[in-house]
C-alpha cells in the first residue's frame, strides 16, 4: 500500500465531505428559519399559521424527494443492503 499522503482520491473525498456539510448546514438553516420568521410572513404575505406550517412541511418533503432520487442515482446500488442491484 502507498503512503497515506499519496492518495489523490483521498483529498477529493474530504473536499466532498466539506461541500456536503456546508450544503446540509445551509439547508437546515433555511428549514429552521421559517418558524422564527412566521410573524413576518403572516403580516407581509397574509398567510395563516396553518399555511406557514405547510410551507415547512413542503420544504422538508422536497428535501426528502431530492435525497431519495440522489441516492438512487449515486452509484451505490448493489453495494448497500437496502439498495439491491438491478437485474
Amino acid at each position: 500500500m502507498g503512503k497515506r499522503g499519496n492518495n489523490p482520491s483521498g483529498n477529493k473525498k474530504w473536499a466532498m465531505l466539506a461541500w456536503l456539510l456546508l450544503v446540509q448546514l445551509l439547508v437546515a438553516f433555511v428549514g429552521r428559519c421559517i418558524g422564527p420568521l412566521a410573524p413576518f410572513f403572516e403580516k407581509d404575505f397574509a398567510v395563516s399559521k396553518a399555511e406557514i406550517g405547510m410551507m415547512t412541511a413542503a420544504l422538508f418533503f422536497g428535501q426528502s424527494l431530492a435525497a431519495f432520487f440522489a441516492g438512487c442515482h449515486s452509484g451505490l446500488r448493489g453495494r448497500l443492503p437496502h439498495y439491491p442491484r438491478r437485474s
